[in-house]
């Protein structure tokens, strides 16, 4: 639980810096892919529309993505992101990688592999046989939307 609380609390002070909150980098990663609906994003992230909204109006606001007209259907938005961004995109990549670089400081390559494959190990038992990764999207859907 304590690694679990550094590591946010130091991706958020890493990334507020840039005007980025939580949640909004996977959402400026699905957007560098392709441009997509509030509703398809909601679907990649697994996450509520209405969280979805707040994101991009927020994003939006710090010049990361604009809306535009889908030329197919004009009653909806596609969310587009936009050169600064892809920018913050980047450094969010950046940043992160930063962050697991000084978390693994120390640490030889055999003993990541061997961390890797406790954590495995671990998440296999918690999982057993009937658990699947949609139950766990599932679960912390229905616990953010309380």
């Amino acid at each position: 639980m304590k690694l679990s609380a550094l590591h946010r609390y130091h991706i958020h002070n890493a990334l507020s810096k840039h005007g980025v909150f939580p949640g909004q980098p996977p959402l400026l990663a699905v957007l560098e892919e392709c441009d997509c609906t509030q509703k398809e994003l909601s679907e990649k992230l697994k996450v509520s529309a209405a969280t979805i909204a707040v994101s991009v109006k927020r994003l939006q606001k710090s010049g990361f993505v604009e809306k535009l007209s889908d030329s197919e259907d004009l009653r909806c938005n596609r969310i587009r992101i936009t050169e600064t961004g892809k920018r913050i995109s980047e450094l969010c990549h950046s940043e992160c990688d930063r962050i697991d670089n000084m978390m693994f400081e120390g640490f030889s390559d055999d003993e990541k592999k061997q961390y890797a494959d406790f954590l495995k190990r671990i998440s296999d038992n918690l999982s057993g046989d009937k658990f699947t990764k949609n139950d766990l999207i599932e679960f912390f859907s229905k616990e953010g939307n309380k």
